[in-house]
């Protein structure tokens, strides 16, 4: 089973920070889940809110802001770290990278930079948003992606493929046997967040997705 830590290792060092991701290189998961979205000046940064007020203290949304306004914004004293930056700790490990594409406007430039800093087999795209995946695919079809939910699908199967996924993303508070069975039948792969109790950990481990994300990786491993 696959070891993901969110937002880096966001339960031991401030989220989507590179401190965030050494820690969980450190802790030694299989990969890093990490959110992408672009600045006004179309610089890709590591960032998961739209709005910068929850974890910086700053205001505004990130996307009205050039690379050069946030680079005295920081997360916890950390500063906001660019897509090519966490590529660069990521390098030379065996760790790989889930990047999460918050929107489909940067599906194309998020593959020119991580294929500038990774091989393919180092990362997969992830989005709630399924048509960005589709836009992936059309761009590279040998990319591997995740299509991310929440709740119970008539039909998760028809999903995936309807994007071209392989991978599914289930949000755990929603998670049923028979999803994970269903997509598994269809020779597909399912990983489940964001589990950080480790009851729940235990019983994601019982429903036999093929991995776990969670702030707490070391959680997983143990």
């Amino acid at each position: 089973m696959l070891i993901i830590g969110h937002r880096g290792a966001a339960g031991h060092a401030p989220e989507n920070t590179l401190a965030s991701f050494r820690a969980a290189v450190d802790l030694g998961v299989d990969y890093v889940e990490a959110d992408i979205q672009a600045t006004r000046d179309g610089q890709l940064v590591v960032f998961h809110d739209k709005l910068l007020d929850r974890v910086t203290g700053a205001t505004g949304y990130v996307w009205d802001h050039d690379y050069a306004d946030l680079t005295t914004t920081t997360v916890g004293g950390e500063p906001i770290p660019l897509l090519g930056e966490l590529c660069e700790v990521l390098r030379g490990t065996s760790v790989r990278l889930m990047a999460e594409i918050l929107s489909p406007a940067v599906t194309e430039l998020t593959l020119k930079v991580l294929d500038e800093s990774l091989d393919t087999d180092q990362y997969l795209l992830a989005s709630f948003q399924h048509d960005a995946l589709r836009d992936a695919k059309a761009l590279r079809p040998d990319v591997p992606t995740l299509a991310l939910w929440e709740g119970a699908p008539v039909d998760p199967v028809r999903l995936l493929t309807d994007c071209g996924a392989g991978y599914a993303g289930l949000g755990f508070e929603s998670i049923r046997a028979e999803q994970v069975r269903a997509i598994q039948d269809a020779g597909l792969q399912v990983f489940t967040w964001t589990v950080n109790d480790p009851r729940e950990i235990d019983r994601a481990r019982a429903l036999g997705v093929d991995g776990i994300v969670s702030d707490f990786p070391d959680r997983v491993r143990d």
